[in-house]
């Protein structure tokens, strides 16, 4: 399906987008009162993207120690 602007993306509910980060659906409210994640209100519903899911994910990802970038010494 396609709009105006591109591809329509994908609205997950409250519930699936709570199983997709495995958090319970409480915590999910919490974050989208505290601004953590964008959100989409339609209606009465509120809905987030699947991008948005990734982004949040992305942006909190912490690296592992073998994952930092090497600051370039040459002693490794």
């Amino acid at each position: 399906m396609t709009n105006i602007n591109g591809p329509a993306q994908v609205l997950l509910s409250l519930r699936d987008a709570s199983q997709q980060l495995r958090i319970a659906v409480p915590t999910l409210r919490r974050w989208l009162r505290e601004r953590r994640l964008a959100y989409v209100r339609c209606g009465r519903a509120v809905r987030i993207e699947a991008t948005e899911i990734l982004r949040f994910i992305e942006q909190n990802r912490h690296p592992a120690a073998n994952e930092k970038k090497h600051s370039g010494s040459g002693k490794e």
